[in-house]
């Protein structure tokens, strides 16, 4: 049996979230009204707290970065070299070609080349991508196993595009979901 005396008993107070957060941040003298708040809601200040901070640490530099290379704009159209795919040929006026031996990670964008294998990855790579005139090879060792993907360019033309003006008209029009044998099925059930 928990005896509590009245008398004694702390009263919590209300504070909306905005009153919190001006409060811990400048007004050290009323951390008192902190601490009488219920647990449920110092547990939620706390995570919005943490989400805000992680945000301000990564979001700052990323556009800082960004707003230092002239914005996404400037980043599209300048930073990135002109390329084309059509009719399943990748072409790229410059070969680039990058390792990082401390990563293992390893980048070679060629299009003099006709087609990468899976034999063409370098040994003692963790990660790989490579992109030739026809494919991509996709290249990713995860604990000894390593994971392999051959992207044929002909593949996107296809498959791909079709996934894509399906995914198109599902956003204009919206998905229609109707009954059948009882069954929730989209139009193509």
């Amino acid at each position: 049996m928990e005896y509590t005396n009245p008398e004694y008993e702390e009263k919590q107070e209300k504070m909306s979230i905005a009153d919190r957060f001006i409060t811990a941040m400048l007004a050290p003298r009323d951390y008192g009204k902190l601490l009488k708040l219920s647990s449920g809601s110092v547990v939620g200040f706390f995570a919005l707290v943490i989400f805000l901070v992680s945000f301000i640490q990564y979001a700052i530099p990323t556009l800082g970065a960004v707003a230092g290379l002239g914005g996404v704009r400037n980043i599209i159209e300048n930073q990135i070299p002109q390329f084309s795919l059509e009719n399943g040929t990748f072409t790229l006026d410059e070969k680039i070609e990058q390792q990082d031996n401390s990563m293992g990670v390893y980048i070679i964008v060629d299009t003099d080349k006709k087609k990468f294998t899976k034999d063409d990855i370098p040994a003692n790579v963790v990660e790989a991508i490579m992109v030739s005139k026809s494919n991509m090879i996709l290249y990713n060792e995860v604990a000894g196993v390593g994971k392999f993907w051959n992207i044929p360019y002909d593949d996107l033309e296809g498959n791909v595009k079709l996934v894509w003006e399906k995914t198109q008209r599902v956003i204009r029009e919206g998905l229609q979901i109707e009954k059948k044998n009882g069954k929730n099925c989209t139009a193509s059930c």
